[in-house]
């Protein structure tokens, strides 16, 4: 697999670029869908019944695009690179997420609250330490970093 890890100092486009061809690559585009208000169904997935079955194979699912995403570069765009992340400005996330959304990609939801809200604020306020043993935890198997 090539190296598509972003340089801190891609522009915009480059990102863009890189961000599409890594997508290109591993996820087909997703379906074109329209909504109508009232009509269709009306289950929130967040909240949908599952096996545990149903529950393993949908956290291996998003495990393995996780470690693609982290692969990549694209898995913690604004974390910072000593603890997994590419070290880029949230921003280039939100673009990420927007292009992402044109993919069918496995859900990911799962994770967002630990890099989203729990990574930063131990980043922000956690002693040295606290940083280096639940941070890097939270790099999902990311090449350097432990799970």
């Amino acid at each position: 697999m090539p190296d598509l890890t972003m340089p801190a100092s891609a522009t915009p486009d480059e990102f863009e670029a890189s961000a599409r061809h890594f997508l290109d690559a591993h996820a087909p585009r997703a379906a074109a869908t329209s909504a109508v208000w009232g009509v269709g169904d009306d289950t929130m997935s967040s909240y949908a019944r599952r096996t545990p079955e149903e529950e393993a194979r949908r956290l291996g699912e998003a495990r393995r695009w996780k470690r693609l995403e982290f692969d990549a570069g694209f898995g913690w765009i604004d974390g910072p690179r000593e603890l997994g992340g590419a070290g880029l400005d949230a921003e280039l996330h939100r673009r990420y997420m927007e292009i992402r959304a044109e993919y069918d990609v496995p859900p990911t939801g799962l994770y967002t609250i630990s890099l989203g809200m729990v990574a930063p604020a131990i980043l922000q306020h956690g002693q040295a330490g606290v940083v280096a043993e639940y941070v890097t935890a939270m790099g999902y198997e990311a090449p350097g970093v432990r799970s």
